[in-house]
C-alpha cells in the first residue's frame, strides 16, 4: 500500500506569500483580510521514494543511436507549484543525472530512430496550470462584477447563506436573500448593514477580525443618520437596513451583556410612520414581518409589553384576506403579538383573554391542511416533528407559543385554597406538553429562525418546566444556538437554571 500521500487545498496566493492558508472556501481568511485575490489551485497527490516506481535492470530501453543524453527530475519543482515546499526545490545542476542506457539493437532504417538533438525543457520554461487557467479565463466574456472588493463580496455571500433564508422564513419571494443583496450593491447604507451583520456572525463563530465588524457598523450608522433626517418618505433600503442593524444588535448583546434596543426602537418608529408596510408588498412588507418577530422576541425575553403600536395595523389583519400558506403563518405571528401585548400589559380582563383564545381556535380550525406535520416520531426527550415548508413550522411554533402564554396568564386555572396543588400540577402538565411540541418543532428545523422558535419563550414558561430531563435538554438546545448560530442565549439559560434552582456546579457544567 502506498503511504504518505499528501493533498493540499490551500490557495496559490498564500503559497506564493509563503504563509499558512486556512483553506477556507470560497476564499481563505488571509486573502479576505488582506484584500488579495484568493487564487485556487488543484489538489495534486505526489508519491515519493517508492521502489516500485524505479527503473529495473531488466527493463527494455528505447534505442538512441550514437547519443548520450541527460534525464531531468522535475518532481521537486512541479511539486512546488501545488505545495508550500519551496525550500526543497533543487537547482538544475543537482537535478541532472548522467545516464547511458544500453538499449537493444534495432534494425537499420527504423523510422522511429532519429539522430537529431533531443531538447529537454525545464519547469521554469513551462507555464504552471494556474497560469494556463488565467490565460484561458482572460478570453471569456465576463461582465464587470457588482462588487470589486473581495472582502465585501465574501461577506455579502456569507450573509445570504447564513441569514437570508432565516429572515425570509415566511416570505416565499425571498426578499432578504435575493432582492436585498442585489439592492445592497447599489445602496451603501444597506450594503454596510448586511456586511456588519455578516462579519459579526463570523467573529462569533470563527476568529474573524472584530475590528472589521465595527468598521462596517460605523459606516452604516454614519450613512443612515443624515438620511433619516432628510427624507420625507423612507425608501426600501433604509427600512431593510434598520432590520439588519437590529440583527447585528441582537448578536452584540451576547458580548456586551446589554441589549440597547436602539435599532429596534428606530425600526419601530419607521414602521409607525409607514403604517401600510404590513400589506405594502415587496421589501417593506417583508421588513415589517421580520421586525414584528424581533419585537416579540424582545418582549418575551424581558417579559414586558411590545414596543410597537399594534392598533395602527389592526385593520390590515383581516382573516378573510388570507390566501396563501405563508400569509396564514404571518397571521399566527400577529395573533401571538396580540397575546404578548395582553399578557405583559397586566390586563386582567377575562373577556379579552377569551377573545384571544377564540382567535387562536379559529386559526387552528381554518388553517390549510398543508400545516399538518410531514412526520412525527418519539425523540430522546422531545418529539421529532417535521414540516414540508418552513412557514408551516413557524406558524405552528407561534401557535404553541400563544397557547402557553394564555395558559400561564389565565388566573382562573389555579384554585386559591384546597385543590391548588392539583390545579397547579394540571397546569404544569399542559404547559409542558405544549412546550415539548414547540421544542420538537424547533430542534428539527434547518434554519436559524426555526431553531430560535422556542428559545425566547423559555423565559416565560421556565417555572412550569419541572422535569429535570426536560430542563437539561432545554439548556443543551440554548447552548447549541449560542455556539453554532452566534445567538445570545446564555443569559436565557442562566435565568432558567436559577429559576430551576440548579447549584453552581451544575450550571457551570451545563454551560461548559
Amino acid at each position: 500500500m502506498v503511504k504518505n500521500r499528501r493533498t493540499r487545498s490551500g490557495c496559490l496566493t498564500c503559497r506564493q506569500r509563503r504563509v499558512k492558508c486556512d483553506e477556507g472556501q470560497p476564499n481563505c481568511l488571509r486573502c479576505v483580510r488582506s484584500g488579495r485575490e484568493c487564487v485556487k489551485g488543484w489538489n495534486i497527490r505526489f508519491i515519493h521514494g517508492h521502489a516500485e516506481f524505479l527503473f529495473q535492470d531488466w527493463q527494455t530501453w528505447m534505442p538512441v543511436r550514437g547519443q548520450q543524453f541527460s534525464f531531468v527530475d522535475e518532481t521537486s519543482e512541479t511539486h512546488a507549484w501545488y505545495t508550500d515546499d519551496y525550500d526543497t526545490i533543487l537547482s538544475p545542476s543537482e537535478d541532472l543525472q548522467e545516464a547511458t542506457p544500453t538499449p537493444r539493437q534495432f534494425e537499420e532504417g527504423n523510422p522511429f530512430l532519429d539522430s537529431s538533438p533531443i531538447v529537454l525543457r525545464t519547469p521554469s520554461e513551462l507555464q504552471s496550470p494556474t497560469r494556463i487557467l488565467h490565460n484561458y479565463f482572460s478570453t471569456l466574456p465576463i461582465e464587470q462584477p457588482k462588487l470589486l472588493d473581495t472582502q465585501e463580496a465574501f461577506l455579502l455571500r456569507h450573509y445570504i447563506t447564513t441569514f437570508g433564508g432565516s429572515l425570509d422564513i415566511c416570505d416565499p419571494q425571498r426578499h432578504f436573500s435575493s432582492v436585498v443583496p442585489d439592492l445592497a450593491t447599489r445602496s451603501p447604507v444597506l450594503l454596510n448593514a448586511a456586511l456588519a451583520a455578516s462579519a459579526h456572525h463570523l467573529s462569533r463563530v470563527t476568529d474573524y477580525d472584530p475590528l472589521v465588524v465595527d468598521m462596517y457598523h460605523e459606516r452604516c450608522v454614519e450613512l443612515l443618520i443624515p438620511m433619516l433626517g432628510e427624507l420625507s418618505s423612507v425608501p426600501d433600503e433604509v427600512i431593510a437596513a434598520t432590520v439588519l442593524l437590529r440583527l447585528y444588535e441582537q448578536m452584540s448583546s451576547a458580548i456586551t451583556g446589554l441589549d440597547s434596543e436602539r435599532h429596534l426602537s428606530g425600526t419601530g418608529a419607521l414602521m409607525d410612520s409607514e403604517s401600510s408596510c404590513a400589506t405594502a408588498g415587496g421589501i417593506r412588507q417583508a421588513s415589517f414581518w421580520i421586525f414584528l418577530r424581533q419585537a416579540i422576541d424582545v418582549a418575551l425575553n424581558h417579559q414586558r409589553p411590545l414596543k410597537f403600536n399594534l392598533e395602527a395595523y389592526a385593520g390590515q389583519m383581516d382573516l378573510s384576506v388570507l390566501w396563501d400558506d405563508w400569509a396564514w403563518a404571518n397571521r399566527m405571528v400577529w395573533i401571538t403579538a396580540e397575546v404578548v401585548a395582553y399578557v405583559f400589559a397586566r390586563d386582567n380582563c377575562q373577556a379579552r383573554l377569551e377573545e384571544l383564545r377564540r382567535k387562536i381556535d379559529t386559526w387552528w380550525e381554518q388553517k390549510p391542511d398543508s400545516f399538518g406535520p410531514l412526520h412525527v416520531a418519539p425523540g430522546a426527550v422531545f418529539p421529532e416533528i417535521y414540516f414540508v415548508r418552513p412557514w408551516h413550522a413557524i406558524g405552528m411554533q407561534y401557535y404553541y407559543t400563544a397557547m402557553i402564554l394564555l395558559l400561564v396568564a389565565d388566573s382562573s386555572r389555579l384554585k386559591l385554597g384546597v385543590g391548588y396543588r392539583e390545579s397547579r400540577q394540571a397546569l404544569e402538565a399542559e404547559v409542558a406538553a405544549h412546550f415539548s411540541v414547540l421544542l420538537g418543532i424547533s430542534t428539527n428545523g434547518d434554519d436559524i429562525q426555526g431553531r430560535l422558535g422556542a428559545c425566547h419563550v423559555v423565559s416565560v414558561c421556565a417555572p412550569w418546566i419541572t422535569d429535570r430531563m426536560h430542563q437539561e435538554a432545554t439548556v443543551r438546545i440554548l447552548r447549541r444556538l449560542e455556539s453554532e448560530n452566534a445567538w445570545p442565549t446564555r443569559a436565557i439559560a442562566l435565568a432558567a437554571m436559577e429559576e430551576w434552582q440548579w447549584d453552581a456546579e451544575d450550571r457551570q457544567r451545563a454551560l461548559g
